[in-house]
Formats: structure tokens, sequence, C-alpha cells
């Protein structure tokens, strides 16, 4: 008996050439996805991109400017002036930003500074540790003057009375009650894009962003586990029925995809809720332009869903094909890790799923408190990909079933 059942869902298995398929290559497309995007986040070694502007410039600072836009690891733009290093950044537009200010070699002013968003402040990190590098390579006088003023400001000149004060220092330091890098701020200095006492403006955006990645993820999950009945009522005979009605397979689609967009609306706003209640963040502030986000990404998430239930040929299909593209969508389109920290040509592919868009229009709303004119482009491409969805799913559903 065992053997009976074992051979017989072999042969279902081996007859059926696309369940085979996604069953036994799709899991290591899957993991070369996700071994590319942690070795490169895991490796340090991340594509930034970064805006660069220099203020009140010395001929020093100047020159320092160029050689980092031309010899160091990491891509540059240049900006007309700080102001839009600080808004660039703070839009999401640039992952971190550089100002060169004053005269270079004046560490007492911190002439350098790194400008992040609080969500990404990794960015700001690896910037730092990657400008570090490439200063020890090409502009060594720097850092010493960097040490020079940091040993200074503990030891002073070394007379006998100060030798008491570097003992003094140093017990101090030694018992963790002495902060050396107080005072003067030395080479480098990180500030954040955010405006201090900004109002109305969540204070971890990591929360809104995990909103958006999370209410995209789960959205495709549960259309995906919607639309699966349509295999069921293609089986039954109930499709071919309703393929005789006046509208066809394009108001049978229609009914489906309002069903499955009114069940994601209700459960973006569940998520959003305990955002709101739990975490702070500010939902009730943008509440017309948070329901318009999710009701275009509801409807984004059932058009894709009911397109595949449309590709598959049996439950074994729909459920592999569905696992693979969810999976897919929310590890390049950064449901499972910020897009910034994945290569290039990863961030770019990332463009093509509804997760980043919908990620974009939910995080510029919670943590940027932006208005619906900053969203209309994500907006407008996740309806563009609810139109193209639904009708081939429609025109492929019209053709499957009768011929």
């Amino acid at each position: 008996m065992i053997r009976a059942v074992f051979y017989t869902l072999f042969l279902r298995l081996w007859r059926d050439k696309g369940a085979m398929a996604m069953a036994f290559l799709l899991p290591g497309f899957i993991f070369a996805i996700f071994a590319t995007i942690f070795d490169n986040a895991a490796g340090g070694d991340l594509d930034l991109r970064i805006i660069m502007a220099v203020d009140s410039p010395s001929m020093a600072t100047q020159n320092l400017a160029a050689q980092i836009a031309r010899d160091a690891p990491f891509q540059t733009q240049w900006a007309a002036d700080p102001d839009t290093v600080f808004d660039d950044v703070r839009m999401g537009r640039y992952d971190a930003g550089i100002i060169l200010r004053g005269d270079i070699a004046d560490t007492q002013s911190a002439p350098i500074i790194i400008v992040t968003e609080p969500s990404r402040k990794i960015a700001g990190d690896v910037l730092r540790g990657q400008l570090r590098a490439f200063l020890s390579e090409t502009r060594p006088d720097l850092l010493i003057r960097e040490s020079l003023m940091f040993s200074g400001r503990a030891t002073g000149p070394l007379t006998d009375k100060q030798q008491t004060r570097v003992n003094i220092v140093l017990i101090q330091a030694e018992g963790g009650a002495l902060n050396v890098t107080d005072g003067p701020l030395g080479l480098i200095t990180t500030h954040s894009a955010r405006a201090s006492g900004e109002t109305g403006i969540i204070d971890d955006p990591s929360i809104a962003y995990y909103a958006g990645a999370t209410i995209a993820m789960f959205l495709l999950f549960s259309a995906m586990h919607g639309a699966a009945i349509s295999l069921e009522e293609r089986g039954s005979g109930i499709t071919d029925r309703l393929l005789l009605g006046p509208s066809g397979a394009m108001a049978m689609m229609t009914g489906k995809f309002f069903y499955l967009t009114a069940q994601g609306f209700v459960q973006a706003w569940v998520i959003l809720i305990v955002a709101a209640i739990g975490f702070g963040v500010p939902v009730f502030d943008a509440v017309l332009l948070l329901a318009i986000i999710s009701l275009i990404v509801s409807g984004a998430c059932a058009a894709l869903a009911l397109l595949v239930s449309t590709i598959a040929k049996n439950t074994i299909q729909m459920n592999t094909l569905a696992t693979f593209l969810v999976l897919l969508f929310s590890a390049i389109g950064g449901s499972m890790i910020p897009r910034f920290m994945m290569p290039t040509w990863l961030q770019t592919l990332g463009n093509f799923t509804p997760n980043a868009w919908a990620i974009e229009a939910y995080y510029a709303s919670l943590a940027r408190g932006s208005n619906i004119l900053a969203v209309a482009p994500a907006l407008a491409i996740l309806c563009a990909i609810t139109v193209i969805a639904l009708i081939s799913a429609s025109v492929l559903s019209h053709r499957l079933m009768r011929f």
C-alpha cells in the first residue's frame, strides 16, 4: 500500500513537467537570490548611492572633493548646495550624503559631514568606514592631524603639572567616566537628514518601513491563497458556465478582483492600526492618503494573484509558483531586507516588483509626512501593474477556457 501511494504521487509529479520544474529548479534559484543579497550585506560592501556638496570651500577642500569623486570606492553625484544633500537624503533619493566645508585641515570644526536618513543609519556607518579607509590610503596626513588633536585634548603639553592631569584622565578613561570624543568634533561627524523638532514624524522610521514591507508581503500571500479558488472552479466546470455570460472572462475576473482588493484593504488596515496603537506610528495623521495607498496596493496584489492562478494548471503549480513569486518579490522588493543593502543590479530588478513601490508609498506617508503628490509616481506604477495583470489574466483565462 505504501509503495503504491508513493508510486502514484511520483507519477503524478513526473507527468506534470511544470510542477516538477518549479518543485526542483526554483528552490535553487531562490537560494541564489538570497545568497547574493546576504553576501553583499554581510560583507559591508554596499552599493551606496552618495550625493556630495562643498560648502564654503578652501582650495584643499575642493581638491579633496575632486579626489573622492574620482577615486573613492563608492559612486558620488554632485549637489548644488548642502541643502540639496539634506533634502535628497531625507526623501530617499540617495542613501547618504557627504558635505565638505571650510578648511579640510581644521579638525576642530568637523570639515567632513556625513548626512544620513534614520531608517538607513547603517548606510552612514558603512560610508564612514569606507571614507576613513580611503583617507588612510590617500590623505593619511588628515587622520594624523585628527589623532594629534584628540591626544592633545587629553594630555596637553607634557609639563610636570600636566603629567598629573594625564594620570587623572587615564584613570577616568579606564573607569568609563570620560568620553574622549567630547568637545571638538574631529575630522568626520554625522548629521541626520531630518530637521530637529519635526512634528508628526515617527521617532523610529524603521517601524514605518516594515509596516509597508509587511503589508506588501502579506497581501501578496493572502491574495494568492484567495485566487487559488479559481483552480477549483475550473475543475468543477463553474468557470465554463460563467464564461457563457454576456461579459465572459472580464466580468468573472473583475468580480474576483473586487473581492480580493477589499479583503487586502481590510488586512492592510489591521496592520496599520497595530502599528499606530502598539508602536506609535502616525497612521491617523494621514488616514485619507493611507486609505488610497492601501486600496491601490491591494488592487495590485489581487491582479497579480489572479494572473498567477490563470497561468497555473493545477494546485501544485499554483502553490509552488505563488510561493516562489511572493518570496522573490519580497526579497528583491525590500520586504525582507532594505534594498540599499543589495547589489545595484538587484536594486534595479526590485523596481519591477509591487513591494518596492508599496514600501516607498507607505514610508513616504508615515516617516516623511509626504502628501499625495510625493507618492503619486509610486501609486501610478502600482496602478499600471494592476491594469496590465488584470487584463492579461482575463485574456489568458478566456483563451484557456475556450480552446
